[in-house]
């Protein structure tokens, strides 16, 4: 259980957050269905926790195109339809734990 969770807590603890952004779940809908369809916008589904479900959306900085600016967005589960859920459910992180702390370490890999 603690493996699932530690990719999440990692990436917040490199990108600086405390704790992840709360969204609508409209918001959150709407930015997993553009994922990287998006100029300058990033997103990548991180998975589901303790009823909620969390993404990593990266933004590029206007002001140094080489960085990028990292944030988690969640949103409960309750907040989404059940097909959406679904969806979710396909779309599970395929790396094991070790290779998603690692590509989190070094987001450039």
């Amino acid at each position: 259980m603690m493996k699932k969770w530690m990719p999440i807590m990692m990436l917040m603890l490199l990108s600086g957050c405390n704790e992840p952004k709360q969204v609508s779940g409209t918001d959150f809908k709407r930015e997993y269905e553009l994922r990287n369809n998006q100029t300058m916008v990033s997103s990548e589904y991180l998975g589901e926790k303790d009823g909620k479900v969390f993404l990593r959306r990266k933004t590029m900085s206007l002001v140094n195109k080489s960085k990028w600016n990292e944030e988690i967005w969640c949103t409960e589960t309750n907040n989404l339809d059940s097909t959406f859920m679904t969806l979710l459910k396909k779309d599970i992180p395929n790396q094991a734990p070790e290779d998603t702390a690692r590509k989190l370490a070094d987001p450039h890999r």
